[in-house]
């Protein structure tokens, strides 16, 4: 059956976690498991203030290295707010599994997503938001060595342009819940991709020993919210 092509623009989320497809099946596995769990407590944690049954994720992505995370696209702007969060509980975990991997990096873009029912008939993603995502976390050899500088080691956090424009939009006002975890942020730093398209992103920080809990405020687009119900109900 066919389904009408639909786009949406959303934050979304590139975890890579460095050396994974490295690691032995056996720690791979292992470490799919903590990942999981890491990120139920954690999207559970900043969508404590969202409204009953709305999903702050709708699709998460395997790759090779790591994992999409698709953001609702009716919390535009919370995308780096989540990258942060993951970064420090992966970066926390370490011990948990035994230092088997050197880091954690992940990568925030606003962009566009197109879903499709996939052979397994369960809802998925393609669109230039993806590739332009995996863009931000292989730039220039000189740009990942400002991005280590930044964060003090190998994972670093960072956000395109645009998911920082949205991101201050709706959160920018808030000074004493970004003062509660300390967030930084470096000015826009600019390369091209082997495609000879140009990106501009930014390094973004937190102090690592402090929960990142939701603002105070979350801005939702009820718009957003009505038309992803709509496409849900086509994938049922």
């Amino acid at each position: 059956m066919n389904f009408r092509h639909v786009t949406i623009l959303t934050d979304i989320l590139l975890l890579d976690i460095v050396g994974y497809s490295k690691l032995p099946d056996s720690v791979q596995y292992h470490c799919i498991q903590i990942i999981q769990d890491l990120s139920k407590q954690h999207l559970e944690i900043l969508g404590r203030r969202l409204p009953k049954d709305m999903k702050l994720v709708i699709g998460f992505i395997p790759t090779g290295d790591g994992f999409y995370f698709i953001l609702n696209p009716a919390v535009a702007g919370y995308g780096p707010l989540l990258a942060l969060a993951l970064r420090n509980a992966f970066h926390v975990s370490k011990e948990s599994i035994r230092n088997f991997y050197e880091g954690v990096r992940v990568a925030a873009h606003s962009g566009t997503a197109i879903p499709f029912r996939d052979i397994n008939r369960q809802m998925n993603f393609v669109g230039s938001g993806l590739n332009d995502a995996a863009r931000l976390l292989s730039p220039n050899e000189k740009t990942v060595a400002e991005a280590v500088a930044f964060a003090a080691d190998k994972s670093f956090v960072v956000a395109s342009g645009i998911a920082m424009k949205h991101f201050f939009e709706a959160y920018g006002q808030q000074h004493e819940w970004l003062r509660s975890f300390a967030f930084r942020h470096s000015g826009p730093n600019r390369f091209r991709d082997k495609h000879e398209k140009e990106h501009t992103l930014h390094f973004i920080e937190s102090d690592r020993k402090v929960a990142i809990l939701a603002p105070p405020d979350i801005r939702i687009s009820s718009g957003e919210l009505m038309r992803m119900t709509e496409i849900f109900r086509e994938f049922e």
